[in-house]
């Protein structure tokens, strides 16, 4: 979904979905941040995108993966043949 403010200014702030969620999980950069909040404030459909989000992010599992020790193994001695 792409967020669209629209305003009478004929600058208009948009953001993707992609910015939201890196947004929810504090990747972007502090100047983004402080835009997406600052206009959250202003922006009641902005802010229930996030809440949705954020929401969304407490549902997904916290998975650690790991890899067989056989793999690692194997890539460890592969790496060492290159050098």
């Amino acid at each position: 979904m792409l967020y669209r403010k629209t305003t009478s200014s004929p600058m208009v702030d948009t953001f993707t979905l992609n910015q939201l969620i890196r947004y929810t999980y504090q990747e972007c950069s502090p100047d983004e941040r402080l835009l997406i909040e600052e206009i959250a404030s202003e922006d009641w459909s902005l802010r229930e995108e996030i809440e949705i989000l954020k929401a969304a992010k407490r549902f997904i599992p916290q998975v650690l993966f790991s890899a067989k020790p056989s793999s690692l193994e194997r890539i460890m001695n592969y790496s060492q043949k290159q050098v």
